[in-house]
């Protein structure tokens, strides 16, 4: 067995003045025995999951894993945080009252996160290892709670396998043409997931790929973006749908409610991948037990799906298209992206006025780590994208936004709205505040606000 079980019978967690470096502790709850047992059964059943799941890609993902409260900043771990003996410890043992708990570390450690590590769904490098974190609340159902953890458990992997990390802004996904095409796409998919075999599903696999194909030719370089993203973010999604003990039935209809569900969402520029690639590799997978054996980070996945599923596109795809379009209310997706792109238009005018024609704050970045929503993003076509929510550490100090910013397409400079608020430390403004360290502070130049650096000589 490769897991042991240790009954304990005492629950001791330590605090001390060094949880957060060099500052006062913050005053947060301790945590309750329900939690430090919940978080421990949920590091077992990941564990199980992972060894369980090996063939997915010849190693046990299973790894340093953060899950983290962004109210409070409690922070629970199966790994401590220190790689060196001697150093002082910012996650602290946790021993836990319960009968049956199966943890590879046989430990379970809990402290608060440093203010300058940001908080997402992600994976980090922090204090000499590498981490997966995941936020919580964490989703209800068994399920979904692997799947999450295990997503993040790849990309914390990922370079290992093979490939690059990559969060390239589709930002053609938000012109017309390319959103009616994508949700025919998508609702090509939904056909095929429905179909009782995979033969079946041939007929539409073909048609959502002549939708795809046919994307690419009308967007430049779409083919070459997309595909980044499906490697970074799809890989990742597909690992976790993969790591569970469910039917195949059972992840076609999971694929066809989450397509269902972000097909409604406002944004596609930076999602897509989380439902194309984890519903085309359910095909995939019937088709090749091995087909990820065969890829890396440069294979072009489209490609892929065709030549093993022994998919024959239509040498007209515009023709295609009008002929089969019927078939996945493109009628209707037409009409509504067609209003859809005037309200567009009218929005970009109004966050180009405010973010750059109004008196606006302007934050060059040098040192970044972003955290954001990847569901509510509107790209300004050659100049950014306006960021609902992010969270940004630099060399300055902390930015948090909670209803817009401007992040310039180059990822060197953030624009946010007029500051109603200026002290020596930081300035805040209407859904954002910011922080800053010693050696920064914000100056005025006619109408605007640009962060500076202090001269020390």
């Amino acid at each position: 067995m490769r897991f042991s079980l240790f009954p304990i019978i005492l629950i001791v967690v330590f605090f001390q003045s060094n949880l957060v470096y060099g500052a006062s502790v913050k005053q947060v709850a301790q945590p309750s025995i329900k939690e430090l047992t919940q978080i421990a059964k949920l590091f077992e059943d990941v564990a199980h999951a992972t060894a369980n799941n090996r063939s997915i890609w010849g190693i046990d993902l299973y790894g340093p894993l953060l899950i983290v409260n962004p109210k409070t900043r409690r922070v629970y771990s199966n790994f401590n945080d220190v790689t060196n003996e001697g150093e002082s410890q910012l996650l602290i043992k946790a021993i836990i009252d319960t009968t049956k708990v199966a943890l590879k570390s046989h430990a379970l450690y809990t402290g608060l996160l440093p203010d300058e590590v940001n908080i997402a769904n992600t994976a980090i490098s922090w204090r000499g290892r590498e981490w997966a974190m995941v936020m919580q609340p964490l989703p209800k159902d068994e399920t979904s709670r692997l799947s999450l953890v295990v997503h993040e458990l790849f990309h914390r992997s990922q370079r290992k396998l093979g490939f690059e990390m990559a969060n390239p802004s589709n930002q053609h996904l938000a012109k017309r043409d390319a959103r009616i095409l994508l949700r025919m796409e998508l609702n090509a998919l939904k056909h095929a997931l429905k179909e009782k075999t995979l033969e079946k599903s041939k007929l539409a696999l073909a048609h959502a790929l002549s939708f795809r194909t046919l994307r690419y030719k009308l967007f430049p370089d779409s083919a070459l973006t997309e595909n980044a993203l499906e490697l970074n973010e799809g890989l990742a999604e597909y690992t976790g749908l993969m790591s569970n003990q469910s039917s195949i039935n059972t992840r076609k209809s999971r694929m066809i409610s989450n397509i269902d569900k972000f097909l409604i969402s406002p944004s596609y520029v930076r999602s897509f991948a989380y439902v194309t690639l984890p519903s085309y590799g359910l095909f995939l997978s019937d088709g090749s037990s091995n087909w990820l054996d065969s890829i890396d980070n440069n294979t072009s996945l489209t490609e892929t799906i065709i030549e093993t599923l022994g998919i024959s596109l239509p040498t007209d795809l515009v023709a295609a298209k009008e002929t089969f379009k019927g078939n996945y209310d493109g009628l209707i997706i037409e009409e509504e992206e067609h209003l859809r792109e005037q309200q567009t238009i009218s929005l970009a005018k109004y966050h180009k006025q405010k973010y750059l024609e109004d008196p606006h704050l302007e934050v060059f970045l040098e040192n970044m780590n972003i955290s954001f929503d990847p569901n509510n993003i509107i790209p300004l076509i050659d100049i950014g994208s306006v960021y609902q929510q992010m969270r940004v550490t630099d060399n300055w100090g902390i930015l948090t936004v909670t209803s817009g910013a401007l992040l310039s397409k180059n990822w060197n400079r953030i624009w946010l709205s007029r500051p109603l608020t200026l002290t020596n430390n930081g300035a805040a403004g209407e859904g954002w505040d910011l922080t800053l360290k010693d050696g920064f502070f914000i100056k005025q130049e006619n109408n605007n606000f640009y962060l500076a650096r202090r001269n020390t000589k």
